[in-house]
């Protein structure tokens, strides 16, 4: 096992012509991120947008996992369907470099771990779908996008027992929900291990032995430094990272 692992961050993006147009654009991680991994004794590795495709795999090769970060919606295009009014922003440099990342995971078997967007774009990338907002999710009533500060508690969710959560985290846990869409056909090879109370897929995990790939719906890193439990799912991740190199 290694004494250190280095964690590559998929950085979000601003292009500078919408987001902020007095900027020339800037590629970005949240510092939460990084102090999670940071305490998990693992050394954070920011992963830009790249366009070139050789430069991207030269960087990927200096990780041992990736974290999928948040981030705004997923262009629908990526799951087959036309945008819906209720659509957020989408960067869609950001999406197609971000499957790029998951293209070299799954050819080199590094673990993987997305949060929030992360989540949904795993779905997305191994062929399922999403709600383009959770209202279109019928029986939905839990309020997933909430306005209070993102390490305040908000609602339930129910993990899986026999699942790679349910192993440490137990089977109910209170996190925080800063989402508007969620996935809706789940992927093939994939199992739900964490539901809200009203159906809504909260983490799913990779049954294939051969690629370690786990999303979560909510924002661990921002409870990370008060929640020993939400730290966990880092110190386990990375623990992940270190066994399989």
């Amino acid at each position: 096992m290694k004494d250190f692992a280095r964690i590559g961050l998929s950085a979000g993006l601003n292009t500078g012509k919408n987001d902020a147009p007095r900027e020339r654009g800037k590629a970005y991680v949240m510092n939460d991120y990084i102090e999670s991994v940071v305490r998990a004794g693992a050394v954070p590795v920011m992963l830009p947008v790249l366009s070139d495709n050789g430069l991207a795999e030269k960087l990927f090769d200096m990780v041992d996992g990736l974290i999928l970060t948040g981030g705004g919606d997923l262009d629908p295009f990526f799951y087959g369907e036309d945008p819906h009014v209720k659509l957020g922003s989408v960067c869609r440099l950001r999406d197609e470099f971000e499957f790029k990342l998951l293209d070299f995971a799954v050819k080199k078997n590094i673990p993987v771990l997305g949060i929030c967007r992360g989540h949904q774009l795993i779905n997305a990338y191994f062929g399922g779908t999403l709600y383009q907002d959770i209202s279109l999710s019928e029986g939905s009533w839990i309020k997933h996008s909430q306005e209070k500060l993102f390490d305040y508690v908000e609602h339930k969710v129910q993990i899986q027992k026999d699942s790679w959560l349910g192993s440490f985290l137990g089977t109910d846990v209170s996190i925080n929900s800063y989402h508007h869409q969620s996935v809706k056909k789940l992927a093939n090879g994939f199992k739900v291990t964490a539901v809200a109370m009203d159906g809504i897929i909260e983490a799913m995990e990779k049954e294939d032995e051969h690629l370690f790939c786990v999303g979560v719906q909510w924002h661990p890193e921002r409870m990370s430094q008060d929640k020993p439990s939400m730290q966990q799912i880092f110190n386990e991740f990375i623990k992940v990272c270190k066994e399989i190199l």
